[in-house]
């Protein structure tokens, strides 16, 4: 081999391999590479420690920090995405997505272990940039009850419908409207349906208005519930069977209210729900928290099924606190 090829094959060795070099960099395979594009997490040393027991003493919940600093990757998009996902004895909850912008995202929050019942919680925290890339990281936590006993919700099944013309619910017990007046201290719902508003649910008191109401006001309300609407699934409603019953009045609070009737005798607020299509909500599958604000007791109300053949009206199963 003659000086001058030697020279030429070294040169060509070389640029090869600075070729193979500068492909192995831009691989989007390559761990490297793929550590530059993905954002990353920092978790703070105040977050509460993975598997962590939370003691429940006499129905009283525990707390716990989740406290975070999420970056895009070095060479990576910016940050879009935010969700919390939830698992209450791997049955999966309600999930909170909140859009996120910019390069960095910071975090701090305080959670409630509303679960008063033995159980095993698991949040997970994920983080993903406009490529879609993601990072994130993961909490469990169990409770323990001790102390007294907790107090389960009652749970009831109601059919209401348009026959008599319309029924109204007491506490979960169903009533032709002809018994209402003699019950007025107890009924904190009522229902009928419309051909303008379809169905609804309202307060006795917002009923009594008979400009908003018409031939379906009444005259007798004395109690003033109002409703928000949630986004808690089926699964979610029947876990709360056998939690303690102060896990309703939280559900509420972080409820939406809906159509809101003014105009209450006593000034308080009073909600109506019409049928979904027709200016309202009540749709199959749909939950919705209720306050009976004579004696600030708490509920949960699940549309089971809205018939629309044969006979009008609405099945519910009801949580309410004792």
């Amino acid at each position: 081999m003659n000086l001058a090829y030697f020279k030429y094959l070294v040169f060509a060795l070389a640029i090869g391999a600075s070729l193979l070099a500068g492909c192995k960099k831009d691989d989007p395979d390559d761990p490297e590479t793929q550590k530059k594009l993905t954002p990353t997490i920092t978790v703070d040393a105040s977050t509460v420690a993975d598997n962590k027991e939370f003691i429940i003493k006499d129905g009283v919940p525990g707390s716990f920090t989740v406290k975070f600093v999420a970056n895009k990757g070095p060479e990576g998009k910016d940050l879009q995405t935010f969700i919390i996902r939830q698992l209450a004895d791997n049955v999966p909850l309600a999930e909170k997505t909140k859009t996120i912008s910019g390069g960095t995202f910071s975090w701090d929050s305080t959670f409630e272990t509303t679960t008063r019942t033995p159980s095993t919680v698991k949040f997970t925290f994920v983080i993903k940039d406009k490529d879609g890339k993601e990072a994130s990281f993961s909490r469990t936590y169990t409770t323990k009850a001790e102390g007294t006993p907790i107090t389960t919700p009652e749970f009831k099944e109601a059919s209401l419908h348009n026959n008599y013309p319309y029924l109204i619910s007491p506490k979960g017990t169903v009533i032709n409207i002809g018994n209402g007046e003699a019950s007025k201290n107890d009924i904190d719902i009522t229902y009928f349906y419309s051909g303008v508003s379809g169905h609804n649910l309202t307060s006795p008191v917002a009923r009594n208005n008979s400009t908003l109401y018409g031939e379906f006001a009444i005259t007798w309300g004395t109690i003033a519930t109002e409703f928000r609407s949630t986004t808690l699934s089926k699964s979610r409603f029947d876990a709360l069977k056998n939690e303690d019953q102060a896990s309703l009045a939280a559900e509420f609070n972080s409820g939406s209210p809906t159509q809101v009737a003014g105009g209450n005798s006593d000034g308080s607020r009073a909600t109506s729900i019409a049928k979904e299509g027709k200016g309202g909500q009540i749709k199959n599958g749909t939950v919705f928290a209720f306050r009976n604000n004579k004696d600030s007791k708490y509920g949960l109300i699940y549309i089971a099924n809205v018939n629309t053949d044969g006979v009008l009206g609405i099945n519910i199963e009801t949580l309410r606190q004792k």
